[in-house]
């Protein structure tokens, strides 16, 4: 006999003798379902509610480009864009400062300005929405 042809015995009459025992067919087959389903349930994302974060947008010095930027982030689905906006950059420190808003963005004031500068809570420096608000801004 060759010896692919004893291997391929060899290996039919072990897979036989496993198939036949029941503790066999539990941890090869049932158990790992079992846990899977019990992970699922614990860890699933069980909400089903959208992510969004509140934001105010300080515009203290309206020009086109500043205008275009509230006008984009407004768009985007994820951030709520506060309705009583604060005028000035105080009273979004304020509204971040007592948690009425998760960020502030303040715009640039000229034209010509390329920064922008953005309000953050330190307790919640790390926390998701301040993720999601600098991530949208660095692009």
């Amino acid at each position: 006999m060759s010896n692919l042809k004893q291997f391929k015995q060899m290996f039919l009459a072990q897979l036989k003798l496993t198939l036949r025992e029941k503790q066999a067919w539990f941890w090869g087959i049932f158990f790992p379902v079992i846990l899977m389903v019990i992970f699922m349930t614990i860890f699933g994302g069980g909400s089903n509610d959208d992510f969004s974060t509140k934001v105010a947008i300080v515009n203290e010095s309206p020009n086109e480009t500043s205008t275009m930027m509230a006008k984009q982030l407004q768009q985007i689905p994820i951030i709520e864009v506060s309705k009583n906006e604060p005028a000035s950059e105080k009273k979004a420190k304020v509204l971040v400062k007592e948690k009425k808003v998760d960020a502030a963005i303040i715009l640039p004031d000229s034209a010509h300005a390329t920064s922008i500068k953005l309000i953050v809570n330190k307790e919640n420096e790390k926390s998701v929405s301040t993720q999601v608000v600098s991530g949208v801004l660095d692009q």
